[in-house]
């Protein structure tokens, strides 16, 4: 294999690798649990039971993008490490625009301002559909891929300053919205994910297997420019293998 340059030296490859090592000293990557324990997938890759709700741009099945991140699933399907991840179906490719509440059991990661704590899923979806009734965009969201975030992710970024800027505000006006502060709000990195990862890799393969993603991306993505998403989706999800849009957010008010 030859090795390319990493496309985007700002996603820190010293990063990277230490979430694939497990340098934090977790024993599992965060997702990653035995049945009943609030993860997304079991060691084993059986998708586990994990509803929620989400703001996110379905990647278009007949657009440039939606045809690199499928050659770069491709590759890593086709590798030796291909094991040791859950592959996420292309239909669901997406990038998140905003988290909204999920878990099991719901809320573990935040509950929404107003709502009391007995409100079941159902309830909550109908409350923010209905805080919905009036919000729209002002325009597509101009978007790119510019590296990878790890071998199961693609880091998207928004594509000049002025989108930037536009889209920070979009997730502003939906923390607004749900009443869902994030500790990591103004960090967020975009992406839109390929796989999880099931297990830590030994320091040797997770550097084979980030050299491998790089060259992937370099090959099938790097040379594929920005994406209009014309529209965000509100979705309910009850795995991490579909999300199913509850109303579109787009120019007109959400419908």
């Amino acid at each position: 294999m030859t090795h390319l340059s990493r496309p985007n030296p700002r996603i820190a490859r010293d990063e990277v690798l230490a979430r694939l090592t497990g340098l934090s000293g977790a024993a599992a990557p965060q997702s990653i649990t035995a049945p009943g324990q609030g993860g997304k997938f079991t060691p084993d890759g059986e998708v586990l039971h994990h509803p929620g709700n989400t703001f996110l741009c379905h990647v278009p099945t007949d657009s440039p993008l939606f045809a690199g991140l499928c050659a770069v699933q491709d590759g890593l399907i086709g590798s030796p490490f291909a094991d040791s991840m859950v592959f996420l179906p292309r239909e669901s490719f997406h990038m998140t625009v905003f988290c909204g509440i999920s878990g099991a059991p719901l809320g573990v990661d935040g509950w929404p301002a107003g709502l009391g704590r007995d409100a079941d899923f159902e309830a909550i979806n109908d409350v923010f559909r209905e805080r919905l009734r009036d919000f729209h965009l002002d325009g597509p969201l101009q978007v790119k891929a510019i590296g990878v975030n790890g071998p199961n992710s693609i880091s998207m970024e928004p594509d000049g300053t002025a989108e930037k800027a536009r889209l920070r505000g979009l997730r502003d006006r939906l923390r607004d919205l749900t009443g869902l502060p994030r500790e990591d709000h103004e960090t967020y990195r975009f992406h839109i994910s390929l796989a999880y990862m099931l297990r830590f890799l030994p320091a040797e393969e997770a550097a084979a297997l980030v050299s491998l993603s790089e060259d992937l991306f370099a090959r099938h993505l790097a040379s594929v420019g920005p994406i209009a998403f014309a529209s965000v989706e509100f979705c309910r999800f009850e795995t991490m293998f579909r999300f199913d849009p509850i109303c579109i957010i787009n120019q007109a008010v959400c419908g």
